[in-house]
């Protein structure tokens, strides 16, 4: 049963231009679920409409069966995340987690207790008498996390909560930040724009674009199979290409004619995803080679080692694509080579 119910909440900021489009979710007891998506795509509109920071136009929002229609944000008994963690400057550590423990006017006795436990699950013990002047970006980040969760909320709303934070130090706090909260049980509502930070934290995802859904799901689903062009460009797939489905399932493109394991249900115009990791390099090509079904001729432009492979871009077909092949690569700029398509890593867009 969920626990958190959106249903067709719709918001407009601008007459003609909805900020968010007839969204609905269902959010599972501590489950967490992660917008994603680029900037302004309603993510965090939708985000303030749960908290009650925002009403909806239309649609309602339920919590464990009570519509939140007219409840004030801080009777909803939810708790806050933001990026620049908003601690109080002038406050230490220990007071800063205590707050809204202060303010639901809790013992002296339990404040205390309360604030040890949390600063020790976010592994802070011993910081209480610091000042936040005197603590980095991730230790600073963890105190902003202890001090929502002090007050056991029913639901947690955390907004880009890592995005002020450098890349490396965000790679090791997204898996910090799943671990407390699941370690809790915590029902959470994520919110980010990097794909990477939403694979690390989330149960599932809800791909967001233009204030719709296009897509909810598990991580690795969504990964493996983005529904959409959109969803797919938005992980960074690159090779999106027109087609022509034929009544025999083939599909003709710029760069060569393709048979998915799964095509498409009739004939006429699709948009084809070929992963990069689809690759499989074979002989080098000449020019007269015949193209054979799901391969690719072209001439390598640029190439890139990554470690445990290399990305290479080819141009065929007046396309520049990407692939990922074996470390070993050894091809030369201008090279021409062909490349065998893998059928289960092709996925069709059909129109409409």
């Amino acid at each position: 049963m969920a626990l958190l119910e959106v249903r067709d909440v719709t918001r407009s900021f601008v007459p003609g231009t909805a900020a968010v489009a007839g969204v609905s979710l269902d959010i599972a007891p501590g489950e967490i679920l992660c917008l994603l998506g680029p900037s302004g795509c309603g993510k965090t509109t939708l985000l303030r409409i749960i908290a009650g920071l925002e009403t909806a136009d239309r649609g309602a929002v339920r919590f464990d069966g009570r519509d939140l229609a007219g409840v004030p944000p801080h009777a909803r008994d939810f708790g806050m995340m933001f990026q620049d963690f908003a601690l109080f400057p002038h406050k230490n550590v220990f007071d800063n987690v205590a707050f809204g423990l202060r303010m639901r006017q809790a013992s002296r006795a339990e404040i205390a207790a309360r604030v040890a436990e949390m600063l020790a699950m976010v592994d802070l013990d011993g910081f209480g008498a610091r000042q936040i002047a005197q603590l980095s970006g991730g230790e600073q980040q963890r105190v902003a996390l202890a001090r929502a969760l002090a007050p056991g909320p029913r639901l947690l709303m955390l907004d880009e909560p890592l995005g002020a934070l450098d890349r490396a130090l965000r790679e090791r706090l997204m898996v910090d930040v799943r671990a407390i909260l699941k370690r809790v049980g915590m029902t959470a509502v994520y919110v980010t724009h990097d794909q990477t930070e939403a694979f690390a934290v989330a149960d599932r995802l809800a791909v967001m674009n233009a204030g719709q859904i296009e897509q909810v799901g598990a991580p690795p689903a969504v990964y493996e199979r983005p529904a959409t062009p959109f969803v797919a460009r938005f992980l960074g797939f690159e090779n999106l290409l027109p087609g022509v489905a034929g009544g025999a399932g083939e599909i003709a493109t710029a760069v060569g004619r393709f048979r998915p394991a799964s095509p498409p249900s009739r004939p006429g115009k699709v948009t084809l995803l070929i992963k990069p990791a689809a690759a499989q390099l074979e002989a080098a090509a000449g020019p007269a080679d015949v193209v054979a079904e799901n391969t690719i001729t072209g001439v390598v432009e640029a190439a890139a080692f990554r470690g445990r492979f290399c990305q290479v871009w080819l141009a065929a077909g007046g396309q520049r694509l990407l692939f990922e092949v074996g470390s070993e690569f050894d091809y030369q700029i201008g090279d021409r080579l062909r490349i065998a398509i893998s059928p289960d890593q092709l996925l069709v867009y059909e129109a409409g």
